[in-house]
């Protein structure tokens, strides 16, 4: 991915613009991870900033289990499960993004998914792409 705030300019020595290029050094901070996330929430604020909230989802997990015992003090079966929902989405991290930068990432996301959408179409083999097109149509002649 690529930063589109990043200028490849010199300081001209004689106030002419002379293009040249400068480096850009990436760092991970100490906070830096890596999180899979299921989906995004996202809205904006009452400052113009867009927010992107991303999230895992997965079955709920209970928030106590009472269980049937033996004689012998033994866990035999549950005999309660108090549980809030059948699914949880677990909020992981919300990332604030100013309308330029939110642009500047949809014109991003934009053309990479433009070329992974090419790459993944001459990957496929035509009798694939064949029988991917002829379920569309089976599909939709179904409805």
């Amino acid at each position: 991915m690529s930063d589109m705030n990043a200028k490849a300019k010199t300081p001209p020595t004689d106030g002419s613009k002379v293009a040249g290029q400068v480096e850009v050094v990436f760092v991970k901070s100490s906070q830096f991870r890596v999180v899979h996330a299921d989906g995004v929430w996202y809205e904006g604020d009452p400052h113009g900033n867009i927010h992107l909230i991303f999230y895992n989802e997965r079955t709920a997990v209970p928030q106590a289990v009472v269980y049937n015992m033996d004689a012998q003090g033994q866990p035999i079966s549950e005999a309660k499960r108090v549980q809030r929902g059948v699914a949880e989405r677990e909020l992981e991290f919300d990332v604030v993004l100013s309308f330029a930068t939110a642009t500047q990432l949809r014109v991003g996301l934009e053309r990479n998914l433009k070329n992974m959408q090419a790459a993944i179409e001459q990957s496929v083999p035509e009798s694939v792409k064949q029988a991917m097109k002829d379920a569309i149509i089976k599909g939709a002649a179904k409805k």
